[in-house]
């Protein structure tokens, strides 16, 4: 599945450079958004398919709150480390982890908050974390368990990466996910209007 990942993504990246400008750039848009909802829908298959197991995962209760919670910590906590060697301000470099994925969202805050660079920065930092949580889904499941490839997938596991985790950690990978996802995607918003203040 990994391969697969990145081979789509290379295909798609040499693709789009040779279509600049022309009509399948624009179709492109409307491509992802149904490939999307395909991804989607055959998630809700699978998690429709094995109840059982999703009502097991269900009875955890509190504790699936676990999972989004440490993913979170996690992240800010990366981005902490991360600044005296990058030489970012401790606030720039929380307000880039407080993506937790979601490059789009955070390039558009940062870029309203702080300008170009930062948002920049924060666009490769969010889209590298969706594309590793993408391609090492199956290793993390293996190696670490289901909850690392959730985490590591940030709020991408409830949307992009929720097809990769179900078919790695099966239905209760993509409950988790999706639960995970949603909270983290909720947080966003809220962190980065927060962090904001300072930036």
């Amino acid at each position: 599945m990994s391969r697969r990942v990145l081979l789509a993504t290379a295909a798609g990246i040499l693709l789009g450079l040779l279509a600049r400008g022309r009509p399948l750039a624009a179709w492109a848009g409307s491509a992802e958004s149904w490939a999307l909802t395909g991804l989607l829908f055959s998630a809700g298959l699978v998690m429709g398919a094995d109840l059982e197991r999703v009502a097991r995962l269900l009875r955890r209760g509190w504790r699936l709150l676990l999972t989004p919670l440490g993913a979170a910590l996690g992240s800010l906590l990366g981005g902490l480390l991360a600044a005296p060697v990058s030489g970012l301000d401790p606030v720039h470099a929380l307000a880039v982890a407080g993506g937790f994925g979601w490059y789009s969202l955070d390039a558009v805050m940062l870029a309203r908050a702080a300008g170009g660079q930062l948002a920049l920065l924060g666009f490769l930092a969010n889209l590298l974390r969706e594309l590793t949580g993408l391609v090492a889904a199956g290793w993390l499941v293996r190696r670490l368990g289901r909850a690392a490839a959730v985490a590591a997938a940030g709020a991408t596991a409830m949307d992009t990466g929720l097809a990769v985790l179900v078919r790695a950690g099966g239905a209760e990978a993509g409950v988790e996910g999706f639960l995970s996802g949603l909270l983290l995607s909720a947080a966003v918003p809220l962190l980065l209007g927060f962090l904001g203040r300072w930036l």
